[in-house]
């Protein structure tokens, strides 16, 4: 049975576009026939020169929906992408994967409880995390038998080429701590900086008001005209940081040289899914300072979520301790989970065809 696959395809560089990248080379030997869709509307003659299918949304549907059957795995929690998953069910089988939390919390509008009654009556479901799956059991009423779990660490790309980024390596010169930080986009989620950018400029000031000869990082793609990110710069001018903090204001194809230039990796988000930066961090062989908001990777090293404090306390404990931490994970086994999507993409075959 063919596999359809519609989500977005680098770039956008996140979390979920950098899976699918590494799905698609994982993909083209398989002896499963699969189909990529991109719907971000970004890069479309780059992305179809790979063989990426590039239409909107709406147009994606109908498109796929004209298909013979297939597994349909959608990777977007939009209301718009939920309601076509339902759709594509009629005739397809449809699969919702989730790759972080944001779709749990309260329903109480009328539209919420409208997307909430096709999200329930999506065919399958594939969580990231064990917690995730947990709460489409108890929150959602998410049958368990419906609900598989896959880490998506899928290792093809991470020794890429090289970046070359002046502004990086002067900035290493300057500090004696570099901290690397990396947003999607500049993201509000419950009144918050989703990815906690401000935590991290807030951290650098502290951590140069005692003493610390800190510098950051922080990688978030179009800040033009973003509010958040007028303030943070007007933060960091007040302190006299601006040659201690970078922010870098595009999408790089590799992360490797940001995780290793740096000595430390911090995931400020309050909210996540399993995080493949952190995977990515630790493989490296750079210690992860991230948010308790969710379970994370083993040897990832917690702060409590959304709290300065908690973070400064943490951060200056792992700079006083850094060998030790970076040796600890010399010794820590990674695993690559494409064996286990496959097994996956069969189970749901199977059950398909009973």
């Amino acid at each position: 049975m063919r596999l359809i696959n519609i989500s977005t395809f680098p770039p956008p560089i996140g979390g979920i576009s950098k899976f699918i990248k590494r799905l698609k080379e994982h993909t083209e030997n398989s002896d499963i026939e699969t189909i990529f869709y991109d719907i971000s509307g970004i890069a479309k003659e780059e992305k179809e020169k790979q063989g990426i299918i590039c239409f909107g949304i709406i147009k994606t549907f109908l498109d796929v929906f004209l298909k013979k059957k297939s597994i349909v795995i959608l990777h977007s929690v939009r209301p718009a992408a939920i309601i076509g998953c339902w759709i594509l069910g009629i005739k397809h089988t449809s699969v919702l994967m989730l790759h972080n939390e944001r779709i749990f919390g309260e329903r109480k509008s009328l539209k919420d409880k409208i997307i909430n009654y096709f999200f329930k009556r999506i065919n399958y479901y594939i969580a990231v995390s064990e917690n995730i799956k947990d709460r489409l059991i108890k929150e959602s009423m998410i049958g368990e038998k419906k609900i598989y779990v896959f880490e998506p660490y899928l290792l093809s790309d991470l020794y890429s080429s090289p970046i070359n980024e002046k502004k990086l390596f002067e900035l290493r010169k300057k500090v004696d701590f570099l901290i690397y930080s990396y947003a999607y986009k500049w993201e509000v989620y419950l009144d918050e900086d989703l990815y906690g950018t401000d935590m991290v400029v807030d951290l650098v000031i502290r951590l140069q008001k005692n003493g610390y000869n800190a510098g950051a990082i922080l990688q978030i793609p179009n800040h033009e005209n973003v509010p958040l990110y007028i303030e943070l710069v007007r933060k960091i001018k007040e302190a006299g940081l601006e040659e201690k903090i970078l922010f870098l204001p595009k999408y790089y194809e590799s992360s490797k040289d940001f995780y290793t230039i740096a000595d430390v990796h911090i995931r400020a988000t309050n909210t996540d899914g399993c995080s493949t930066s952190i995977f990515e961090s630790l493989m490296y062989g750079t210690p992860t300072i991230a948010s308790d908001c969710v379970p994370r990777f083993d040897g990832t090293i917690l702060f409590k979520n959304r709290n300065i404090n908690s973070l400064y306390e943490i951060t200056k404990e792992t700079i006083d301790n850094l060998k030790e931490y970076k040796e600890k994970l010399k010794e820590m086994n990674f695993f690559d989970s494409k064996e286990k999507l496959y097994k996956i993409t069969c189970m749901i075959i199977i059950s398909t065809t009973l």
